[in-house]
């Protein structure tokens, strides 16, 4: 076993004892946090993407992020499913307005809209067509991205569309090829921002990105935190840029915490029982694993360009694990990314891998030299 992969799994049974005792603390002296953002926060006229919003994490997101104001576009792999769940948001969005005093006063001034695309992040040129349809429809302004659609682990070796990894394709390739076609809207739309979703899983992952593309047969799950720490690394390469370019546009990675979500759904059917059991007590709602998303795109720049890294627990001490696996919840709070050895050469590793794999895959379906960079 690595050595991150032993740390981590040495540090887990502190973590539920840590989580055991603090969390029904917290609870009872009224400390969780209750509430994704201050009421007074107006996203009217913002633009937002989330990628993955018709489930989980990503569909509370999308919701919250409406409800404050933003006109937010649901990037799903399927259409049918993205509206199913866009009707049903809006409907509990017109039942949140409804209880507001009289119908109406400022929460109903700043309703926002929902809007599903198609994007399928297992097809880089879903993926374009994507960018493509959506600077046409509307190309005046990004004012954030949240790339949060995932794959958890899964029950054998997958691929993409393109052949790579499906785990490490969707989770990050994707998403870099995302980004990329729409960084000059974001570049050029004034204090705009990238949310990259990361997870405390980033913490055991490796740099090899040439194999973390094509998967690695003998370490189940471990591309995943492969595509963790990639999403790290990207915010943090990000934001480098976006100040190097005169931009003032920045990045952020986030933890959503342990979260009950679809994401587990590969977890084997004998031990399902028992995980849905550990999780009902110590993992957060997918209302509350939204809300370092949703911080990191709608509060104020200086408030959330600090660390670069967010997670949702308290941490009594300045040391990811245990703390950052259960605790306290708190909502969203600066948290501590791992530090990667010679950090310069995996960024430009990263890079130039998933450069080439996309421009691969636009040379198979005979796209035009450089067509995949934005």
């Amino acid at each position: 076993m690595p050595l991150a992969d032993a740390v981590f799994a040495t540090m887990l049974p502190v973590a539920v004892l840590w989580s055991a005792v603090s969390r029904p603390a917290a609870w009872l002296r009224g400390k969780d946090a209750t509430s994704p953002l201050p009421p007074d926060v107006d996203l009217s006229g913002r633009v937002v993407i989330v990628t993955g919003a018709n489930t989980g994490i990503g569909s509370r997101t999308a919701f919250n992020l409406a409800k404050a104001g933003a006109k937010v576009i649901m990037a799903c792999r399927s259409l049918e499913r993205g509206e199913s769940a866009r009707q049903q948001l809006e409907e509990e969005m017109r039942e949140t307005l409804s209880k507001v005093e009289g119908g109406g006063g400022a929460s109903a001034a700043r309703q926002g809209t929902l809007e599903v695309m198609k994007c399928d992040l297992s097809e880089l040129e879903s993926v374009r067509t994507f960018a493509r349809e959506f600077k046409v429809k509307h190309g005046d302004r990004l004012d954030v991205l949240v790339n949060n659609a995932g794959v958890g682990i899964t029950d054998g070796p997958r691929v993409t569309a393109d052949g790579l990894d499906l785990v490490f394709g969707v989770n990050f390739v994707g998403h870099f090829c995302l980004t990329n076609e729409l960084l000059p809207l974001i570049q050029s739309t004034p204090a705009a921002r990238v949310v990259c979703l990361s997870s405390v899983m980033h913490h055991s992952g490796g740099t090899d990105w040439e194999s973390a593309v094509m998967g690695h047969p003998k370490r189940r799950g471990s591309t995943y935190a492969d595509s963790k720490l990639a999403m790290v690394i990207f915010a943090k390469e990000l934001k480098k840029r976006f100040a190097a370019a005169g931009s003032s546009a920045t990045a952020v990675a986030v933890n959503p915490g342990a979260v009950r979500s679809d994401i587990w759904r590969n977890v084997p059917k004998l031990v399902m029982p028992v995980f849905d059991l550990f999780m009902r007590f110590l993992f957060l709602t997918s209302e509350q694993g939204s809300y370092t998303s949703v911080r990191a795109a709608a509060l104020p720049l200086e408030t959330v360009s600090g660390s670069g890294y967010y997670q949702p627990y308290w941490m009594p001490f300045k040391r990811p694990l245990p703390f950052e696996v259960f605790g306290p919840f708190v909502g969203c709070a600066p948290g501590l990314p791992k530090l990667v050895k010679d950090e310069p050469a995996a960024t430009s590793a990263l890079w130039t891998t998933c450069e080439r794999v996309i421009e691969a895959a636009g040379a198979a379906r005979g796209d035009a030299p450089g067509a995949s960079r934005g």
